[in-house]
Formats: structure tokens, sequence, C-alpha cells
């Protein structure tokens, strides 16, 4: 189960700044609660899904995770 945050602009944006020198260094939408809780129930969704994934393949899937971050770092970072 996929949910994602409704993108209303009523919400606003929150700007964060650079304090060296007032810059802005990246924007995120505020969630309402109702994002919130709705954040959680699916969190909690996917851990009753995710704990029943025997040990060794979690383990799997969490290399290949980081191989894959690894692998994407410089463009991540720009």
């Amino acid at each position: 189960m996929h949910r994602h945050v409704d993108r209303a602009p009523a919400r606003g944006e929150l700007t964060s700044t650079c304090p060296a020198d007032g810059e802005p260094i990246a924007k995120v939408l505020q969630a309402s609660e109702a994002d919130y809780e709705a954040v959680v129930a699916a969190s909690e969704q996917a851990f009753r899904t995710w704990r029943i994934v025997p040990a060794p393949r979690r383990g799997e899937i969490v290399r290949q995770m980081g191989e894959e971050l690894r692998r994407m770092k410089k463009p991540l970072a720009s």
C-alpha cells in the first residue's frame, strides 16, 4: 500500500535557510495532522508486511539498497 501526502498549497511550505548566508537550502511542504496520521498508518502496515519477510531476505534487500545508494552517491549529492 502506497500513500502520499496531499500537496495542497494551503498548508504552505517551510524554507530551510543556511545560517551562514541566509540563502535557501531546501523547501518542504508542511503536513496536516491528518497527513501525519495517514503516514503513520501506512508505516505501521508496511512494518507488518516487512516483519514477515525472512531475515536473510530482508538482509539481502538492505544490502541491495546500500549498493544502489553508493552507486548513486554523486547524483544524489548534487
